[in-house]
């Protein structure tokens, strides 16, 4: 995860004077970005705590989420199943991580 670089919410882009999209509003923004952005705070902790291979677990998973953590497809879902699953396996340690998964899931109403 190191120099990865996520983005969430709105994005703006500007061609001179002209040419100009304007704002692009990203569903991302708001309460569902602010919990991922919980989520990958605490990921960030638990990866001190596991395997390299849990480490390649939850960098694949938060790749997925970061693609665009507004969506309800599958792909997002497994990617948090994947980062609870892990999360459980560590104990105590895993308890932040799994209550921002659950604020995720619950952001994105599912």
């Amino acid at each position: 995860m190191s120099g990865d670089t996520y983005h969430f919410g709105d994005n703006v882009n500007m061609h001179g004077g002209r040419d100009n999209i304007g704002i692009v509003k990203n569903q991302a923004a708001g309460e569902s970005g602010s919990s991922v952005e919980t989520l990958l705070a605490a990921v960030r902790l638990l990866r001190e705590q596991v395997s390299e291979q849990d480490r390649e677990v939850l960098d694949d998973a938060v790749g997925t989420i970061g693609t665009d953590p507004g969506s309800s497809n599958g792909a997002v879902h497994r990617a948090l199943a994947s980062i609870a699953g892990i999360a459980s396996m560590v104990g105590a340690v895993g308890v932040p991580v799994i209550e921002a998964v659950q604020g995720v899931r619950a952001a994105l109403g599912s």
